[in-house]
């Protein structure tokens, strides 16, 4: 049986996994949540048993751990854990809510081009510019990769030059 996974709808499910401020809030009331949303419905095997997976970890290959830990546990009020093989994982810092953890992977090279995937972030207090006013002095830098003064997102790079966007509305259909 061949199941075909949208990737949109696998971040809506975990989306509608998290309540306010990251707080989980039950698999019942997910299950509820993404069927009041219209996000999706849970694939299942032969045998009736959920497909459905959730995203886990995000890994960034980085030449400089301790900047890049530093820069993005500020940016994203997470907690860093640096491991003896170098690698810095960052956690959530309630164990109990729904975060993907964060893997920075120590790599010689640094950045060669564009990431063919990136980071939009949201605020969550006050609006972009505000956002980014907090970003600048953290280290983030702007980046123009021709986006135009109206898309509904501003792009940034972290001190390493991994571009990342922080977004001007909620990307949710209304």
């Amino acid at each position: 049986m061949m199941v075909r996974t949208d990737p949109v709808a696998v971040v809506r499910l975990i989306n509608a996994a998290v309540g306010p401020y990251g707080t989980t809030i039950g698999i019942a009331a997910a299950a509820a949540a993404r069927r009041e949303r219209g996000c999706c419905t849970d694939a299942l095997d032969g045998n009736g048993k959920s497909m459905v997976a959730r995203l886990a970890q995000l890994t960034l290959d980085v030449h400089d751990v301790v900047r890049q830990a530093d820069f993005w546990s500020a940016v994203l009020g997470l907690r860093a854990n640096h491991g003896p093989d170098g690698a810095c994982k960052l956690y959530a810092p309630n164990q109990t809510a729904f975060w993907p953890i964060m893997w920075l992977q120590p790599v010689d090279s640094l950045k060669q081009e564009k990431l063919r995937l990136h980071l939009d972030l949201r605020p969550v207090t006050g609006d972009a510019e505000d956002e980014v006013r907090r970003l600048l002095p953290l280290g983030a830098t702007r980046v123009d990769v021709g986006q135009r003064d109206d898309d509904p997102f501003i792009v940034l790079a972290d001190p390493e030059g991994n571009e990342f966007c922080v977004l001007r509305t909620d990307p949710w259909p209304t």
